[in-house]
């Protein structure tokens, strides 16, 4: 209770611990009457009680208190958003094939007037990659379960738990990576709460990606020996040879050695009609033939079955 702009004479004090406001000093009835309206209520919570207050008035003329007039006060409380803070700073790096990582053990979640929340999302709002980036959350409170949806890479948590459980739940949150060629581009991670009625503020830090060179692989050349007759024409060694690398379109060299028994001054390996922009070359010190040049992994596949 408070009461400002009083008439000359008349000083107001409140007294917290009753709850009353006493108007004193001497000054004339009409005076008093402005004082007394000049009364307020007002309320500092951010949860207020909302009980009816009644509020009584009565006036004393220094030998005898006046009857009291009473009305109430109606308190209408209103929905305080969430608060999410504390992410920290800098982002966090992940590195392909490796384990999923933390993206904050340090966000703080706070609710004025609500012990419970309801849900909260974290979102890679920059950079998306469909089919390659993942968020999940384990080892979650009772009462919250996670969802990841891949089309939108929204990972939801939701069930009416506290907001200290919320904050745990935030904290093990985690950014992995499923591709073998992963876009490097920077993610950025949004998180937000939200207690039912209310969306928080939000907080957002980077995921750094780097990609690591996966190592071509060759497959498939077939069972069984080839065989070869003196005087014959030269023999293929295999037709079914296969060439894969999930990271690059294209290869650098190849080779072929005969790692086993190789005779100097009678073995030969060749590879003749070779696609464009390969190169063969048979050293016959070593017994290896290399095949070079810059070129897609389909014509090394050629390359290797000619």
């Amino acid at each position: 209770l408070s009461a400002t702009g009083l008439p000359g004479g008349i000083t107001a004090n409140f007294n917290a611990g009753t709850g009353i406001l006493t108007l004193s000093g001497s000054a004339s009835v009409a005076n008093y009457q402005t004082a007394l309206r000049q009364v307020k209520y007002s309320n500092t919570s951010e949860a207020p009680v909302t009980l009816t207050r009644t509020l009584t008035f009565r006036v004393n003329d220094g030998s005898a208190n006046s009857n009291t007039q009473s009305r109430d006060v109606t308190v209408a409380a209103v929905n305080d958003a969430p608060v999410v803070s504390g992410i920290g700073a800098g982002a966090v790096s992940y590195t392909e094939n490796g384990a999923a990582i933390q993206i904050t053990n340090t966000i703080v979640v706070s609710d004025v007037d609500n012990a419970n929340l309801q849900s909260a999302t974290v979102s890679i709002s920059a950079n998306y990659q469909t089919g390659q980036d993942v968020l999940s959350a384990t080892g979650l409170p009772g009462g919250i379960t996670a969802n990841f949806n891949a089309g939108t890479g929204i990972l939801t948590l939701s069930g009416s738990a506290s907001v200290a459980n919320y904050e745990t739940a935030l904290r093990q949150v985690e950014y992995s990576n499923t591709s073998e060629a992963p876009v490097t581009l920077t993610r950025t991670l949004t998180f937000r709460v939200n207690d039912g009625s209310a969306n928080s503020n939000t907080q957002s830090r980077n995921v750094t990606v780097a990609a690591v060179n996966d190592a071509p692989v060759v497959s498939g050349i077939g069972g069984g020996a080839v065989a070869y007759t003196e005087n014959g024409a030269a023999t293929q060694v295999t037709n079914t040879i296969a060439v894969s690398d999930v990271d690059n379109a294209n290869l650098q060299s190849a080779t072929v050695s005969i790692s086993a028994n190789y005779q100097t001054g009678q073995d030969v390996l060749s590879a003749m009609g070779l696609p464009g922009g390969i190169t063969a070359n048979f050293n016959a010190g070593t017994g290896i033939l290399t095949l070079s040049g810059s070129a897609s992994v389909a014509n090394y596949q050629t390359a290797l079955r000619q």
